[in-house]
């Protein structure tokens, strides 16, 4: 009975988060992050070659931050919106987002489990 309203619980969650990812809109930080993630894995794909993105991530002229942000997260999640569609890359960029907040609850439970016990462990996923 435990695992079901559980389950339940964490079903009704997820629909909740995935309905308002949809519903949200575009934020100030979206668009800087996403260039940012985008032309640092054009560089990296490029293995070093591709000049324009090198002076994009060099130059101050852009954004001063771009060359002192670590943009490995931005990177990454720009890596995996390009499996998605390009029509809805700003819902795209936020369900990536949303996997990798459950995907960090969930390890985060695991890790506490593992040192602590179990009832931390629900309690720390809890309060994630």
């Amino acid at each position: 009975m435990t695992k079901k309203v559980n389950f339940i619980f964490l079903l009704a969650l997820f629909v909740y988060s995935s309905y308002c990812v949809i519903q949200l809109g575009m934020t100030w930080d979206v668009g800087f992050h996403h260039e940012l993630g985008k032309a640092r894995l054009n560089y990296l794909f490029s293995l070093g070659s591709d000049k324009a993105s090198q002076k994009i991530l060099a130059s101050s002229e852009s954004v001063w931050s771009h060359k002192f942000y670590p943009g490995a997260y931005a990177t990454i999640s720009t890596f995996f919106t390009f499996f998605l569609s390009k029509k809805y890359i700003i819902e795209s960029i936020y369900l990536v987002n949303l996997a990798f907040s459950f995907l960090a609850v969930f390890g985060i439970k695991k890790l506490s489990s593992e040192f602590f016990n179990k009832q931390i462990g629900k309690l720390t996923f809890v309060l994630c």
